[in-house]
Protein backbone atom coordinates (compact mmCIF):
# COMPACT_ATOMS: atom_id res chain seq x y z
CA UNK A 1 0.00 0.00 0.00
CA UNK A 2 2.78 2.26 0.98
CA UNK A 3 4.41 1.56 -2.52
CA UNK A 4 1.17 2.73 -3.83
CA UNK A 5 1.05 5.56 -2.40
CA UNK A 6 4.40 6.75 -3.45
CA UNK A 7 3.91 5.84 -7.14
CA UNK A 8 0.73 7.88 -6.80
CA UNK A 9 2.36 10.99 -5.54
CA UNK A 10 4.95 10.89 -7.51
CA UNK A 11 2.72 10.19 -10.91
CA UNK A 12 0.91 13.62 -9.79
CA UNK A 13 3.74 15.70 -9.25
CA UNK A 14 4.87 14.77 -13.04
CA UNK A 15 1.33 15.54 -14.10
CA UNK A 16 1.27 19.31 -12.06
CA UNK A 17 4.75 19.75 -14.08
CA UNK A 18 3.39 19.45 -17.18
CA UNK A 19 0.48 21.31 -16.56
CA UNK A 20 2.34 24.15 -15.47
CA UNK A 21 2.71 23.36 -11.55
CA UNK A 22 0.25 26.01 -9.85
CA UNK A 23 -1.88 28.45 -11.07
CA UNK A 24 0.98 31.00 -10.15
CA UNK A 25 3.33 29.40 -12.11
CA UNK A 26 4.59 28.32 -15.25
CA UNK A 27 4.54 29.88 -18.39
CA UNK A 28 3.87 33.61 -17.98
CA UNK A 29 1.72 34.51 -21.37
CA UNK A 30 0.60 37.41 -19.85
CA UNK A 31 3.44 39.46 -20.05
CA UNK A 32 3.28 42.48 -22.39
CA UNK A 33 5.50 42.01 -25.79
CA UNK A 34 6.64 44.40 -27.94
CA UNK A 35 4.43 45.78 -31.20
CA UNK A 36 6.38 48.26 -32.41
CA UNK A 37 9.31 50.20 -32.15
CA UNK A 38 10.55 53.93 -33.10
CA UNK A 39 14.21 55.55 -33.24
CA UNK A 40 14.72 59.15 -32.82
CA UNK A 41 15.52 61.26 -34.49
CA UNK A 42 14.01 59.41 -37.71
CA UNK A 43 15.58 62.20 -40.03
CA UNK A 44 18.88 64.25 -38.76
CA UNK A 45 21.72 66.04 -39.93
CA UNK A 46 25.74 66.54 -38.58
CA UNK A 47 28.71 68.12 -39.76
CA UNK A 48 32.34 65.76 -39.21
CA UNK A 49 33.46 65.07 -35.82
CA UNK A 50 29.95 65.74 -34.35
CA UNK A 51 27.81 63.29 -32.29
CA UNK A 52 23.94 62.37 -32.66
CA UNK A 53 22.53 60.22 -29.55
CA UNK A 54 19.54 58.36 -31.02
CA UNK A 55 16.51 57.30 -28.63
CA UNK A 56 15.11 53.78 -29.36
CA UNK A 57 11.53 53.64 -27.59
CA UNK A 58 9.09 50.69 -27.94
CA UNK A 59 5.46 50.48 -27.83
CA UNK A 60 4.26 47.10 -25.66
CA UNK A 61 0.97 44.99 -26.38
CA UNK A 62 -0.53 46.67 -22.99
CA UNK A 63 -0.28 50.09 -24.42
CA UNK A 64 2.81 51.39 -22.44
CA UNK A 65 5.79 52.76 -23.88
CA UNK A 66 9.63 52.27 -22.69
CA UNK A 67 13.12 53.57 -24.06
CA UNK A 68 15.29 50.46 -24.79
CA UNK A 69 18.22 52.16 -25.99
CA UNK A 70 20.56 50.05 -23.55
CA UNK A 71 18.71 47.06 -23.67
CA UNK A 72 21.02 44.07 -24.18
CA UNK A 73 18.37 43.04 -26.30
CA UNK A 74 18.58 45.85 -28.92
CA UNK A 75 21.38 46.17 -31.62
CA UNK A 76 22.77 49.24 -33.09
CA UNK A 77 23.77 49.31 -36.53
CA UNK A 78 25.32 51.73 -39.28
CA UNK A 79 24.77 51.01 -43.15
CA UNK A 80 28.85 52.37 -43.74
CA UNK A 81 30.56 52.84 -40.72
CA UNK A 82 33.90 54.81 -42.94
CA UNK A 83 30.84 57.56 -43.06
CA UNK A 84 29.08 57.10 -39.36
CA UNK A 85 29.60 54.00 -37.07
CA UNK A 86 27.24 53.80 -33.87
CA UNK A 87 28.06 52.40 -30.19
CA UNK A 88 25.94 49.41 -29.74
CA UNK A 89 26.22 46.55 -27.02
CA UNK A 90 28.20 48.46 -24.51
CA UNK A 91 27.41 49.01 -20.68
CA UNK A 92 26.49 52.95 -21.98
CA UNK A 93 26.33 55.52 -24.55
CA UNK A 94 24.20 53.09 -27.13
CA UNK A 95 22.93 54.83 -29.86
CA UNK A 96 25.32 57.19 -30.26
CA UNK A 97 26.36 57.67 -34.09
CA UNK A 98 29.39 60.46 -35.15
CA UNK A 99 30.10 61.98 -38.41
CA UNK A 100 33.60 60.20 -39.93
CA UNK A 101 32.90 61.56 -43.63
CA UNK A 102 30.45 63.27 -45.68
CA UNK A 103 27.85 61.11 -46.31
CA UNK A 104 24.11 58.88 -45.64
CA UNK A 105 23.51 56.43 -43.65
CA UNK A 106 20.63 54.41 -42.39
CA UNK A 107 20.87 53.30 -38.53
CA UNK A 108 18.88 50.41 -37.65
CA UNK A 109 17.91 49.25 -34.22
CA UNK A 110 17.11 45.37 -34.13
CA UNK A 111 16.41 42.84 -31.48
CA UNK A 112 14.07 39.91 -30.08
CA UNK A 113 12.49 39.70 -26.76
CA UNK A 114 9.77 36.83 -25.98
CA UNK A 115 10.34 35.64 -29.24
CA UNK A 116 9.47 38.39 -31.26
CA UNK A 117 11.40 40.06 -33.73
CA UNK A 118 11.44 43.86 -33.55
CA UNK A 119 12.92 47.08 -36.17
CA UNK A 120 13.15 50.48 -36.80
CA UNK A 121 15.77 52.60 -38.85
CA UNK A 122 16.65 56.42 -39.16
CA UNK A 123 18.52 58.78 -41.50
CA UNK A 124 21.60 60.39 -41.14
CA UNK A 125 23.50 62.77 -43.37
CA UNK A 126 26.90 63.82 -42.49
CA UNK A 127 28.10 67.09 -43.62
CA UNK A 128 31.48 68.76 -44.18
CA UNK A 129 30.14 72.21 -42.65
CA UNK A 130 32.54 73.51 -40.34
CA UNK A 131 32.03 75.89 -37.25
CA UNK A 132 32.22 79.04 -37.98
CA UNK A 133 31.23 80.41 -34.30
CA UNK A 134 29.75 78.68 -31.31
CA UNK A 135 28.22 80.66 -28.56
CA UNK A 136 26.98 80.14 -25.06
CA UNK A 137 23.89 81.71 -23.48
CA UNK A 138 23.60 82.86 -21.06
CA UNK A 139 26.69 85.11 -21.36
CA UNK A 140 26.72 86.95 -18.17
CA UNK A 141 24.86 84.89 -15.36
CA UNK A 142 24.68 85.21 -11.33
CA UNK A 143 24.35 82.59 -9.26
CA UNK A 144 24.23 81.72 -5.43
CA UNK A 145 26.45 79.26 -3.27
CA UNK A 146 24.98 76.06 -3.84
CA UNK A 147 23.15 76.12 -6.77
CA UNK A 148 23.41 75.57 -10.22
CA UNK A 149 22.52 76.59 -13.57
CA UNK A 150 22.15 75.02 -17.32
CA UNK A 151 24.71 76.88 -19.75
CA UNK A 152 23.76 76.16 -23.27
CA UNK A 153 26.50 75.93 -26.32
CA UNK A 154 25.32 76.29 -29.54
CA UNK A 155 27.34 76.14 -32.98
CA UNK A 156 27.04 78.33 -35.67
CA UNK A 157 28.56 76.05 -39.22
CA UNK A 158 28.66 76.99 -42.13
CA UNK A 159 25.64 76.02 -44.16
CA UNK A 160 24.06 78.24 -42.13
CA UNK A 161 22.73 75.30 -39.54
CA UNK A 162 22.67 76.26 -35.93
CA UNK A 163 23.51 72.92 -33.82
CA UNK A 164 23.13 72.30 -30.10
CA UNK A 165 26.75 71.09 -28.88
CA UNK A 166 26.20 71.60 -24.68
CA UNK A 167 25.82 67.77 -24.09
CA UNK A 168 28.16 67.02 -27.70
CA UNK A 169 31.25 64.80 -27.45
CA UNK A 170 33.05 67.22 -29.91
CA UNK A 171 32.96 70.00 -27.11
CA UNK A 172 34.35 69.96 -23.35
CA UNK A 173 33.82 72.54 -20.70
CA UNK A 174 36.11 74.12 -18.27
CA UNK A 175 35.66 76.65 -15.35
CA UNK A 176 38.64 79.01 -14.67
CA UNK A 177 38.23 78.74 -10.90
CA UNK A 178 36.68 75.50 -9.71
CA UNK A 179 36.86 76.93 -6.15
CA UNK A 180 35.04 79.15 -7.15
CA UNK A 181 32.26 77.63 -9.41
CA UNK A 182 32.39 73.79 -10.94
CA UNK A 183 31.14 73.27 -14.42
CA UNK A 184 30.11 69.24 -15.37
CA UNK A 185 31.99 68.59 -18.81
CA UNK A 186 31.00 64.58 -19.35
CA UNK A 187 27.79 62.94 -19.20
CA UNK A 188 24.00 63.80 -19.35
CA UNK A 189 24.59 67.08 -17.21
CA UNK A 190 27.06 68.66 -19.10
CA UNK A 191 26.95 72.04 -19.21
CA UNK A 192 25.56 72.48 -15.51
CA UNK A 193 27.71 75.39 -13.33
CA UNK A 194 27.55 75.46 -9.71
CA UNK A 195 28.44 77.59 -7.25
CA UNK A 196 30.90 76.82 -4.39
CA UNK A 197 32.04 80.21 -3.14
CA UNK A 198 31.55 84.03 -3.88
CA UNK A 199 33.77 85.62 -6.57
CA UNK A 200 33.92 85.57 -10.57
CA UNK A 201 34.62 82.59 -13.11
CA UNK A 202 35.14 82.50 -16.86
CA UNK A 203 33.08 79.39 -17.93
CA UNK A 204 34.81 78.44 -21.53
CA UNK A 205 33.56 75.82 -24.02
CA UNK A 206 35.80 74.62 -26.82
CA UNK A 207 36.61 71.84 -29.08
CA UNK A 208 37.95 70.24 -32.34
CA UNK A 209 35.67 69.25 -35.45
CA UNK A 210 36.70 68.54 -39.12
CA UNK A 211 40.07 69.95 -38.53
CA UNK A 212 38.24 73.00 -37.14
CA UNK A 213 38.89 74.70 -33.87
CA UNK A 214 36.28 76.89 -32.17
CA UNK A 215 35.56 78.11 -28.54
CA UNK A 216 33.71 80.66 -26.21
CA UNK A 217 33.44 81.86 -22.91
CA UNK A 218 30.40 83.08 -20.67
CA UNK A 219 30.86 85.04 -17.42
CA UNK A 220 29.61 83.80 -14.06
CA UNK A 221 28.99 85.40 -10.91
CA UNK A 222 28.85 83.84 -7.38
CA UNK A 223 27.32 85.07 -4.35
CA UNK A 224 26.91 84.78 -0.90
CA UNK A 225 22.75 85.76 -1.10
CA UNK A 226 20.02 83.14 1.04
CA UNK A 227 16.90 81.68 -0.51
CA UNK A 228 14.30 83.52 1.11
CA UNK A 229 11.37 82.25 -0.76
CA UNK A 230 10.21 78.99 -2.43
CA UNK A 231 7.36 79.46 -5.23
CA UNK A 232 5.56 76.66 -7.43
CA UNK A 233 3.97 77.97 -10.65
CA UNK A 234 1.29 77.21 -11.51
CA UNK A 235 0.07 77.57 -8.22
CA UNK A 236 -3.15 75.64 -9.43
CA UNK A 237 -3.66 73.55 -12.43
CA UNK A 238 -5.59 70.69 -14.19
CA UNK A 239 -4.36 68.01 -15.97
CA UNK A 240 -6.24 64.55 -17.76
CA UNK A 241 -5.80 61.39 -17.03
CA UNK A 242 -2.26 59.91 -18.82
CA UNK A 243 -1.32 63.60 -19.58
CA UNK A 244 1.95 65.30 -18.01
Amino acid sequence: MRLIRLLFISLLGMILAACGGDSSGGNDDSRPIIISLQVTPVITTIPVGFSQHFIAIATLSDGTTKDVTNDTSLTWTSSDDTIAPIVSNQTSGNGMVTGVSAGSVTITASGEANGQRFSATAQVTITNAVVTELQITPQDSSLAIGLSEQLKAEAILSDGQVLNVTANTAVSWSSSNPAVATINSSGTDKGIVTGVSAGSVTITASGEANGQRFSATAQVTITSAVMTELQITPKDSSLAIGLS
